[in-house]
């Protein structure tokens, strides 16, 4: 198995492991029940957080996109309002209202100094129990370790939880919205 960088020239194939790779998830079919509207919000958060990553260099791809890991180095914020543009249509003002109240939560648990930021990692169901999900995080986390930099995550799926614990990242607690299921900060210290 290899990782490589994530090139602009197949970004729309990621874009699609990433909606295979999230359409069972939890959180994400919590807040986007409706295939439609789960595909629309998806797949935009997904762009964005690719059209901030790829710039940098730290966005990763197995062989054939069949694994994604999306990574944003410290400082490196993605557009909040064009996030906020492309999910507002998708929610209704009490899907907006649980997600802002959910963004301020997590913001606690963000650390203060500067770290690295992993909003996106997934592998196509095809490819899932292969080994693609711990190559990509080893990737990651080796790349987060050239920078002695600590690394945050929220772990929107209970399953994918041990693997991040393998690779050193602790739980920080639990965020919930209402009836929304757990979502799992977490964090790696830096080494």
């Amino acid at each position: 198995m290899s990782v490589s960088v994530l090139s602009k020239s197949n970004e729309e194939k990621a874009i699609s492991t990433i909606l295979l790779a999230f359409a069972m998830d939890p959180a994400a079919r919590w807040f986007s029940p409706d295939a439609d509207i789960f595909i629309h919000n998806m797949s935009g958060y997904a762009r964005v957080m690719a059209a901030t990553a790829i710039p940098h260099g730290s966005a990763y791809c197995t062989e054939n996109c069949t694994g994604v890991a999306i990574c944003l180095p410290p400082a490196v914020e993605p557009d909040e309002k064009m996030i906020g543009e492309i999910l507002e249509p998708g929610f209704s003002d009490l899907d907006q209202a649980r997600m802002e109240e959910l963004a301020e939560r997590s913001a606690g648990y963000r650390p203060a100094e500067p770290h690295w930021y992993l909003p996106i990692i997934g592998v196509d169901p095809a490819y899932q129990s292969r080994g693609l999900g711990g190559e990509l995080i080893t990737h990651v986390c080796n790349r987060f370790d050239l920078d002695y930099a600590s690394a945050y995550l929220e772990s929107s799926n209970p399953k994918n939880i041990p693997l991040y614990q393998r690779h050193g990242f602790k739980i920080l607690g639990t965020l919930q919205v209402g009836s929304s299921p757990p979502i799992t900060p977490m964090l790696r210290p830096a080494r």
